[in-house]
């Protein structure tokens, strides 16, 4: 019985100093619901502006170290610029974004907040790199995500700012591992009422191997030297499609609102044209140049202005990052790169950028997945 009691416990002092954290950002009290709407009423008549701060540093001037020797990127510049972007201030009130039934933004809050710390297998502890997510988590954390705390957090907010400024269309994250960052989005479009078939309808693309990454042609991409032989590498291939479903509905938000698109992303993305009409987060997790590239190509010229892309090797790997580059420079993409927030003790991973204009030069029809 005692061994039963300690979750129930940690459960209800964990859902407690949540109550206490929600009354601190926004000085509401959580058991009193007058007193909740008369504010949440209040706020939403107020002016709808965006959340990004475009007055902070981005990173271009630190990232052009290409060296195949150094294939982390790791500068004080980059440190410095990390530390000094805004931290994320959760939670919709406001805007465009309009529920169904009470409002209870309270609820939504606590609701995503634990399945962010399920998903990153910090629910009861917190495994080395839970912040930053520089090693893969350990088994006994049952987690279902490496990104780490610091890159989970920008997304939530990514995603939280397409529904509060209601730029339309779908999630799509190329690269999924076991599936714990899309479940996250997943259950935020759920909690904030965005699923088919909402009036906004947003689904959730899944686009992974389910097999590890592609064995690398260095003829083709000398960039993704680093990469030789991680073809291989087990724990890459402890994701089958079957065991990620699996977890998807062990939250509770399997549903035909996520598309599944198993293989190599130079077959699955010209090959699901029909099924794509526009992305409002891009989120690219494929390590290499070709399994940047590929996406980029595909999936850019669908991403609604206002929207986001996150790249979340960009700073770990030349090959990633020469693709994100070479892309941007050769469509003339000029909305600034920006790294997730990070303390400067950290090591910096996950970079993004906010789509400010259309590329008019790109091809009406599908792009060669090639340069």
């Amino acid at each position: 019985m005692a061994v039963l009691c300690i979750p129930v416990l940690i459960t209800y002092c964990w859902m407690s100093l949540t109550e206490q954290f929600i009354q601190s950002r926004v000085g509401v009290n959580p058991h009193d619901t007058s007193e909740r709407l008369s504010q949440n009423q209040l706020a939403i008549i107020t002016s709808c502006e965006s959340k990004i701060a475009n007055n902070t540093c981005s990173i271009e001037s630190c990232c052009k170290d290409l060296s195949l020797e150094k294939h982390m990127l790791d500068s004080q510049s980059l440190k410095d610029c990390a530390s000094h972007q805004p931290t994320y201030d959760f939670g919709i009130v406001d805007c465009m974004y309009e529920r169904q039934g009470t409002p209870s933004p309270n609820v939504e809050l606590l609701y995503i907040e634990l399945t962010k710390k399920t998903v990153l297998g910090s629910i009861y502890s917190q495994w080395d790199g839970f912040s930053d997510g520089h090693i893969w988590p350990p088994d006994s954390s049952k987690a279902c995500s490496m990104i780490g705390l610091r890159r989970m957090n920008n997304l939530h907010f990514l995603v939280e700012e397409v529904i509060r400024l209601n730029i339309p269309g779908d999630f799509i994250e190329t690269g999924i591992w076991r599936g714990g960052a899309s479940i996250f989005v997943t259950s935020m479009f759920l909690a904030y009422g965005q699923i088919c078939p909402s009036p906004t309808c947003r689904r959730v693309f899944v686009a992974d191997s389910f097999k590890g990454i592609p064995a690398v042609d260095l003829a083709k991409y000398p960039e993704d030297s680093a990469h030789q032989g991680a073809h291989e590498i087990q724990i890459l291939h402890d994701n089958s499609m079957e065991l990620v479903q699996a977890t998807f509905q062990s939250f509770g938000v399997l549903s035909n609102s996520v598309i599944w698109l198993k293989g190599w992303f130079k077959d699955t993305l010209p090959a699901s044209k029909e099924l794509f009409t526009t992305f409002s987060v891009i989120r690219l997790d494929g390590d290499t140049y070709e399994s940047t590239w590929q996406p980029l190509v595909y999936l850019y010229k669908r991403l609604s202005i206002g929207g986001f892309v996150i790249v979340d090797d960009y700073t770990d790997w030349v090959g990633c990052r020469k693709a994100v580059n070479d892309f941007r420079t050769k469509f003339k993409i000029t909305s600034e790169i920006r790294p997730a927030f990070h303390l400067v003790s950290e090591e910096v991973r996950g970079v993004w950028w906010q789509k400010r204009e259309e590329i008019h030069d790109m091809l009406s029809g599908d792009l060669d997945g090639d340069m």
